[in-house]
């Protein structure tokens, strides 16, 4: 889950490792199992995990290509360097949304392609429920505990 690619800028990501993000990805990860094998109980749980570990790489992959859609707020500054611009913020917090749509979507279509028994509407609240969830997360971890100078 490398969600920080998809909605931050490449220079960024050095700030939020200082976050350790890889312990809130985990837990987003935790937290998207525990509610997608709410609606699918008659699954293994290994399985679950799994339909979900593919649905957010294949998420993952896909937002790496589409974030160069989303605008960033970045610009040049005096000495030529890239720094955020004042509307950076309110662009990272209008890409989260987005960002989370696209998963619903993207998730739900490929775990509809992994697992064909169950019905699209369940998948969809399935992965609604559980994105929104790992998303609220996300952002605010990124929100509340990154540094000042990440946004």
């Amino acid at each position: 889950m490398l969600l920080a690619n998809v909605i931050f800028p490449a220079f960024a990501s050095v700030y939020i490792l200082e976050l350790n993000f890889w312990k809130v990805s985990l837990l987003a990860f935790t937290i998207e199992v525990s509610t997608v094998y709410f609606f699918l109980t008659n699954i293994d749980w290994r399985d679950v995990a799994s339909v979900v570990l593919i649905a957010n790489l294949i998420s993952t992959i896909v937002g790496f290509f589409l974030m160069h859609l989303l605008p960033h707020g970045i610009e040049a500054s005096p000495n030529g360097m890239p720094q955020y611009a004042p509307i950076a913020r309110t662009y990272a917090l209008a890409g989260f949304p987005v960002a989370c749509l696209l998963s619903i979507l993207i998730e739900t279509v490929t775990a509809k392609l992994l697992i064909s028994d169950f019905r699209l509407i369940v998948l969809l609240k399935a992965f609604t429920l559980a994105n929104l969830a790992s998303y609220l997360l996300i952002l605010a971890t990124v929100f509340l505990f990154a540094p000042h100078r990440v946004l």
